[in-house]
């Protein structure tokens, strides 16, 4: 797969390097006219012409994606708020605006697989069977995307050179985004829309946590704690039959953690890890995360904690930086095992720099109660901090 990515993009560019090329002809603008009369041979002239129209494809291709991501998301904020929604989130890359206190902040926060997000919270719920509008918020950006597209192919044709070639490849990127998030599947190990949409149309165990997630999202934003919220959200879960429904051990698991019942909570994560059900990649990692966080601080044994700490959880922790349970696990890992002080320290500085950052203030107490006990008893013989 990675050498086919490889292979895809190689392919890409030539032909976009050879497009923008034609494009960037004498006759096209008085720029390349003067670069074909400069006083040197062809090669450096085609050269420099080629150098310029590589650049242009590279960073028009990378505004287009931009483009088409946030529009992508404007479209669920459109589709939650005619819907009764309202505003959470808003997530481009790693720049994140929340609405707190009646005021707009921003913050940073990234997911792996995914280039950008707007969360909203849904109305109540209607009945047993968990009822409440969540088409249009999950379709939104796909319809966004595909209104896009059709509004750059008119563009088009009132167009001609460069211009033409750029609303082509902005509209192709729309055509691609509008298909990866339509069509039900897992990206970068999570739910795409056209999956969320499925999900929630045949299951009403789907919808429920769903409802719960966004709710949860809501409240956290706010500085709501995990174990201030309502019970029956995190213990009433029965068996894992989709995707959705795996974000509800997590919570139950972080209610745990919450609650400073480390002893149930990495029972609970053994447990999930046993029978994940259909679990996604993400949450599958996270309490991998945490029972290797567990072991370091308790038993802290060198052979389990190299068997557990494999190539894959590495890379995942890589790409989680900006999470703090991640921070949380880096830190224990550093201090604790490697025993690399300085190192740790570092970690911790950044760990209380993201705590300022991370949307969801309702997070921060948890994760600072559990990296101050790895702090403080970092000295202690008896590594245990459930004593």
């Amino acid at each position: 797969m990675k050498v086919f990515s490889i292979i895809a993009l190689f392919i890409f560019f030539v032909f976009v390097g050879y497009n923008a090329g034609a494009q960037l002809d004498p006759q096209y603008n008085t720029f390349n006219y003067f670069l074909y009369s400069l006083p040197f041979n062809t090669g450096v002239t085609m050269t420099l012409l080629y150098l310029l129209s590589f650049g242009v494809a590279l960073v028009f291709f990378h505004l287009t994606i931009v483009f088409q991501i946030l529009m992508h998301e404007v479209g669920h904020l459109l589709g939650g708020l005619l819907t009764g929604y309202r505003f959470i989130s808003f997530r481009v890359g790693k720049h994140t605006w929340i609405k707190k206190d009646g005021r707009l902040r921003r913050k940073q926060y990234t997911i792996g697989g995914s280039g950008g997000q707007c969360l909203m919270e849904p109305p109540d719920i209607r009945g047993k069977a968990y009822r409440f509008p969540f088409v249009l918020y999950n379709i939104g950006g796909c319809v966004m995307n595909l209104l896009l597209v059709i509004l750059l192919f008119v563009l088009r044709q009132q167009t001609s050179g460069i211009i033409s070639t750029m609303l082509l490849w902005c509209a192709i990127h729309g055509l691609i985004l509008f298909a990866i998030n339509l069509i039900p599947m897992k990206l970068g190990g999570i739910s795409n829309d056209g999956h969320n949409l499925w999900l929630c149309a045949v299951s009403k165990k789907a919808r429920r946590a769903l409802w719960i997630q966004l709710k949860y999202a809501a409240m956290a934003t706010q500085g709501t704690r995990t174990r201030d919220i309502p019970e029956p959200w995190h213990t009433n879960i029965g068996d894992i039959t989709n995707a959705l429904v795996g974000f509800l051990p997590y919570l139950h698991y972080d209610y745990l953690m919450d609650t400073e019942d480390g002893s149930a909570a990495r029972a609970y994560a053994q447990q999930i890890l046993t029978n994940p059900g259909k679990m996604l990649p993400v949450h599958l990692y996270i309490f991998q995360f945490e029972l290797l966080f567990h072991e370091l601080i308790n038993e802290n044994r060198a052979d389990t904690v190299e068997e557990m700490y494999t190539k894959k959880l590495k890379a995942y922790l890589k790409a989680s930086k900006t999470h703090l349970f991640a921070l949380r696990l880096q830190y224990a890992y550093t201090l604790l095992y490697l025993k690399d002080e300085q190192k740790a320290q570092s970690i911790f500085e950044t760990f209380d720099k993201t705590c300022a950052l991370t949307p969801f203030s309702g997070e921060v107490a948890n994760e600072r109660f559990w990296i101050e006990k790895v702090r403080s008893c970092s000295h202690c013989k008896n590594m245990s901090i459930f004593d």
